[in-house]
């Protein structure tokens, strides 16, 4: 299944070597020729096409990198370049990061051991904009035991942000019916209809699928996104809510959930509903970040054209 992040496990050899994909071949990177990976498979969910969700484990040794590759679902500005220079650099003060530019890359590199007390520390993080228009972000992040080695992990992951170019694959960006995965004993596939211009990606767990859907906004637009989570085990949270609206979802009466936080731009909704009988006690646990109440009750709208359909094969185009 597609997911919003591709992770790469990788290490900090000093030839660079093999071709590898990220984000399902949107980018192409250069890393060691010694990698192995496969993409992992969901146990429980049947899929058009398995995409993303890669783990590539390199080398050995105590300089460790771990790669987040992620689309952000944004169209670069002109002054893309200068913007996320400003950004990196009101983000990374002082010297213990470097700020660097690359053909369509800005990045911010560091130039001393990181520290911290978590669990992971960031090395590296980098914004791209690909040919297409749309930009998608790098993090690298160790453990501190894994990157003591400065000048070494410095030279990884420069050789591998040098190595980024466009891959083959483009976003889906038409309006679409996309099937989002087939569920209980009868083959149906769960649908949403999708408008133009709306990118989609995937993360799944051991018996859960996460899907995310928003329109491409400009950089620096607030966008909106609807979350679908399916599984056994949704989490809707506690709050009171706003307002409650009834309405139908699959067949059924579903309860939105309305918040709004006055010293928050966003506005938020949520709904709970279970599938139809048959279909195995699956739950659909619906949530909506809105930049406006207009685009609220367009997302919610949206939300209800999911239905159940009945297929043997995927459209052609579906997840492609």
């Amino acid at each position: 299944m597609k997911t919003l992040l591709t992770l790469l496990l990788v290490a900090c050899p000093a030839i660079l070597a093999a071709e590898m994909n990220l984000l399902d071949g949107h980018l192409r990177i250069t890393l060691p020729d010694n990698a192995q990976g496969e993409t992992a498979r969901p146990p429980i969910w049947e899929h058009p096409e398995i995409c993303g969700n890669t783990f590539i484990q390199i080398g050995e040794g105590q300089e460790k990198i771990t790669l987040f590759a992620q689309e952000l679902g944004r169209i670069a500005a002109a002054d893309f370049m200068e913007r996320q220079a400003k950004s990196l650099k009101e983000q990374f003060k002082g010297d213990a990061f470097e700020i660097g530019e690359l053909p369509g890359m800005v990045y911010a590199l560091a130039t001393t051991p990181p520290e911290s007390s978590d669990r992971t520390i960031l090395f590296a993080t980098a914004f791209i904009r690909h040919q297409d228009g749309t930009m998608q972000r790098l993090d690298f992040r160790a453990t501190p035991e894994k990157a003591k080695d400065i000048k070494t992990c410095r030279r990884m992951v420069l050789g591998a942000l040098r190595s980024v170019k466009p891959g083959d694959k483009q976003l889906t960006l038409h309006a679409r019916d996309e099937r989002i995965a087939r569920v209980g004993d009868k083959g149906h596939w769960l649908t949403l209809s999708l408008p133009d211009g709306c990118y989609a990606s995937y993360s799944e767990g051991e018996d859960f699928l996460v899907a995310e859907y928003k329109v491409l906004c400009s950089q620096g637009e607030r966008d909106s996104r609807l979350l679908i989570y399916l599984g056994w085990w949704p989490n809707p949270g506690d709050d009171t809510p706003t307002e409650t609206r009834k309405r139908k979802l699959l067949g059924q009466t579903a309860i939105w959930n309305i918040q709004t936080f006055p010293d928050e731009p966003y506005c938020y909704a949520d709904c709970l509903v279970p599938l139809p009988a048959g279909n195995d006690g699956l739950l659909l646990h619906l949530n909506i970040a809105a930049a406006d109440g207009t685009k609220l009750d367009e997302l919610i709208r949206w939300a209800e054209s999911l239905r159940l359909e009945k297929s043997a094969e995927p459209p052609a185009d579906s997840k492609g």
